[in-house]
């Protein structure tokens, strides 16, 4: 995501899953993690991010009350993703979104094509100039 769009897609992103979950994390409509071992998988990756400098925020509703449930996590934006994280390689089963951000687009072209193939990317935004 371009590093000017990132601060506003987090306040955007807030806003939807307080749209879709008004209760928060402790919704009859909110799920959890399958087991022990898939939460901690995911607990694990974003405490690497953070330990090697990332932030994450959660959002929505009361997502602090996630730990009330078992297996539940708030969703989780992992900003200042880096390749020497975790969670720049491996999948993701749950409710984290990294963002890679980027100043030019030729360089997240770049970064793209230098590396294996992504099993997602996500485009948000409107029209792409390259060049």
């Amino acid at each position: 995501m371009h590093e000017s769009e990132i601060d506003a897609f987090v306040v955007s992103y807030d806003r939807l899953v307080k749209a879709a979950y008004p209760d928060g994390p402790t919704s009859d409509d909110y799920t959890s993690i399958i087991d022990d071992k898939q939460y901690k998988i995911l607990t694990d990756l974003i405490d690497d991010a953070r330990a090697h400098g990332a932030r994450s925020i959660e959002v929505g509703h009361r997502p602090g009350d996630a730990a009330r449930r078992p297996h539940t996590l708030a969703p989780t934006v992992v900003l200042g993703v880096t390749d020497d994280m975790r969670i720049a390689h491996e999948e993701i089963f749950g409710p984290i979104l990294p963002i890679f951000g980027y100043r030019y687009i030729d360089d997240a072209i770049t970064y793209v094509n230098a590396r294996p193939r992504p099993l997602a990317l996500y485009y948000f935004g409107g029209r792409c100039h390259v060049g």
